[in-house]
């Protein structure tokens, strides 16, 4: 997908990953069986890690557990939430004007605390 348009006229492009304006919902119906996915795949003891990764994103998100894909307009704020068919739902929030309710970088929240990357 290349770019989304808001009803305000400002099209949001869709070309890269690690945007701030970009994000993905889970329903609370998906929230437990995700869970018990990732258990699944962590506890496998599949040798070829590698393909255990590519199988967790490639049903995380279009297979076995299904994630929408939500954006906000950069202009207006608008969050657009996609549906079941893939078409997306447009809320006007109430009440602020931030438009970057999505951008969760690095460090930016309190209590947030880096971790270290695993040992392989």
């Amino acid at each position: 997908m290349a770019k989304i348009c808001c009803p305000c006229g400002v099209c949001i492009p869709d070309i890269s990953d690690h945007q701030s304006f970009k994000g993905y919902i889970l329903s609370d119906k998906q929230l437990f069986p995700f869970y018990d996915f990732a258990d699944e795949m962590i506890e496998s003891s599949h040798a070829d890690k590698e393909e255990l990764c590519m199988t967790f994103r490639r049903e995380v998100g279009g297979g076995y557990i299904r994630m929408k894909r939500i954006y906000q307009c950069f202009e207006c704020g608008r969050l657009l939430i996609e549906d079941e068919n893939g078409e997306f739902t447009v809320f006007v929030p109430e009440g602020h004007d931030d438009t970057r309710v999505l951008d969760f970088s690095e460090g930016k929240r309190s209590g947030i605390v880096k971790r270290k990357p695993m040992a392989r």
